[in-house]
């Protein structure tokens, strides 16, 4: 997922949460935080343990 899923469900967030401006922005932002740093980590493990160890880990069943 990326910004653009996030984007596409403004409208619902809005019309469910009834934010201000100022709070848009602060979910804007956050979610855009939460996405980064999740990518930098999963981007550091993987080069730490690998690519395939790193999938077994969270689906071992399938693999």
């Amino acid at each position: 997922m990326d910004l653009s899923v996030h984007f596409l469900a403004m409208p619902a967030i809005v019309g469910d949460l009834d934010p201000a401006a100022s709070e848009l922005l602060w979910i804007n932002d956050i979610y855009g935080f939460m996405v980064t740093g999740f990518l930098v980590t999963m981007g550091t493990l993987g080069d730490r343990i690998g690519r395939w160890r790193d999938i077994r880990s969270i689906d071992p069943v399938r693999i």
